[in-house]
């Protein structure tokens, strides 16, 4: 859950493309940037005109990872 309110607070100041090569940058963590097939639902519902950032995690994640993302959206959200 407090990853949902991080990456919303993100998504308002950065553009989504910009946090997906933040990740790459500094920890060579993939995630998706854009509009995930859903276009319409983005800028007509949710009035999002940069899309999305979206991580997913899965069994084959180490937990060492998921750490790793966790101090980078820390230290991105310190510096926004």
């Amino acid at each position: 859950m407090g990853f949902h309110l991080a990456r919303r607070t993100l998504l308002v100041v950065l553009d989504s493309v910009r946090v997906a090569i933040i990740f790459d940058e500094l920890g060579a963590i993939a995630i998706r940037s854009g509009f995930h097939c859903a276009f319409l639902l983005s800028r007509k519902i949710l009035q999002e005109n940069n899309g999305t950032a979206r991580v997913s995690f899965y069994i084959y994640n180490t937990v060492d990872e998921i750490d790793k993302f966790g101090d980078i959206l820390k230290d991105v959200m310190r510096n926004v």
